[in-house]
C-alpha cells in the first residue's frame, strides 16, 4: 500500500502511463527513475527493497511446503529443500520467460485463488467452528471483547464482499 502511494504520484508527475502489473514495475518505473534527479539511487533503493520483500516472501512460502513435506513424508529439512527448490525453479521458468504468462499466473493464483481461499477460510470458521469456541479464541488476550456480531460478519458479510470483489475483478473492463 505504501509502495503504491509512493509510486503512483511519481508516475503521474512524470506524465507516464500507469499500466499495471509487471509492465508498471519493470518498464514504467525505470523510465520514471531515469527522469528523476537522483533517480539511479532512488531506483536502486526501490528495487533493492523490492528484491528483499520478494525474497522474504519466497522464503515464507517455501517454509510452508518444507514443513508439509517434513510432516507428511517424514523427510529431513535438507532432503525437503533439495527436492523442492529444483521443482520450484522448473515451475517458475515459464513466468521468468514470459510476462504474459506471469500476468496470467498472477490473475489465477493471486487475484482469484487468494480471495477464494480467504472466503473459504471464513466460511469454515463461521459455519464449522462452534460459536463459543470461535469467540473465545478471538477474544483470548484481548482487552476489548468482540461480540457475536463478529460471527454474522464472518459468515455472511465478508465472504459476500470477497465474492463481489472477485466477480468485479474478472468482469471485462
Amino acid at each position: 500500500m505504501l509502495g503504491g502511494l509512493a509510486i503512483l504520484p511519481a508516475v503521474f508527475a512524470m506524465g507516464v502511463e500507469p499500466a499495471s502489473g509487471p509492465s508498471l514495475l519493470f518498464i514504467t518505473l525505470p523510465g520514471v527513475f531515469a527522469a528523476m534527479p537522483g533517480g539511479a539511487v532512488v531506483g536502486g533503493v526501490f528495487f533493492g527493497a523490492l528484491f528483499t520483500a520478494a525474497f522474504l516472501s519466497a522464503i515464507a512460502a517455501m517454509e510452508v511446503l518444507v514443513d508439509g513435506v517434513k510432516h507428511y513424508w517424514n523427510w529431513s529439512r535438507g532432503k525437503a529443500l533439495a527436492v523442492l527448490i529444483p521443482i520450484q525453479l522448473v515451475v517458475a521458468l515459464p513466468s521468468m520467460a514470459s510476462s504474459d504468462f506471469l500476468q496470467w499466473n498472477d490473475r489465477i493464483w493471486g487475484s482469484t485463488m487468494q480471495p477464494i481461499g480467504s472466503a473459504l477460510t471464513l466460511i469454515a470458521l463461521g459455519w464449522f467452528v462452534a460459536r463459543g469456541k470461535a469467540l473465545a479464541e478471538i477474544n483470548r488476550g484481548s482487552s476489548m471483547a468482540i461480540g457475536s456480531l463478529w460471527i454474522f460478519w464472518i459468515r455472511w458479510v465478508i465472504p459476500a464482499a470477497i465474492i463481489v470483489i472477485l466477480v468485479y475483478g474478472w468482469w471485462p473492463q
